[in-house]
């Protein structure tokens, strides 16, 4: 529906088969659900709210998950956040490129920093456009064709499959 597009702040076992996204952890292990599942029960321009830890900025952008969703926070301006804050923020929910986000921030917040948010690991590449925006970490995956290093500072992504399902990854600068 949206994609099958993975987002990861830092990649660097080029030519391995398995890979894993930085690890994020709650605090005492207390998964919030900030209700990010809301932008995607939303109709496009909908306003929702919600709240999510910070795991990846792009600019003056970012991504936000909690225990079950991600989305990108399109947020123009910079807010100041870091990768580990929980934050709570209202916006517009948008589809760009086939993506949900969210866009037109307003009462935002920084709840708590420093959080940290463990990657949910695929047992199947089929399940993959469930976890988009989030941190996820997958095993006895193939990257498909010619991969080079990533330039630094730049977007990149490449391919995978489990041998059934082929998907996209998206890696952020």
């Amino acid at each position: 529906q949206y994609g099958a597009f993975l987002y990861a702040y830092e990649f660097s076992q080029i030519g391995e088969t398995d890979f894993t996204v930085p690890t994020f952890t709650y605090p005492d292990d207390d998964v919030p659900d900030g209700n990010i599942s809301a932008v995607y029960d939303a109709s496009v321009g909908d306003t929702v709210t919600v709240s999510g830890v910070v795991v990846g900025i792009v600019g003056n952008n970012f991504y936000i998950a909690d225990a079950t969703h991600g989305v990108y926070v399109y947020a123009k301006d910079s807010l100041g956040v870091q990768k580990g804050d929980l934050v709570t923020l209202s916006g517009v929910v948008d589809d760009f490129k086939g993506l949900r986000e969210l866009k037109s921030i307003t009462d935002f917040s920084v709840d708590a920093q420093n959080v940290e948010k463990e990657p949910v690991t695929l047992t199947a590449l089929s399940s993959a456009e469930d976890y988009v925006s989030m941190n996820v970490s997958a095993r006895g995956v193939t990257i498909v064709g010619t991969v080079s290093a990533p330039t630094s500072g730049k977007d990149y992504s490449f391919k995978v499959t489990d041998g059934k399902t082929q998907i996209t990854v998206f890696l952020s600068k």
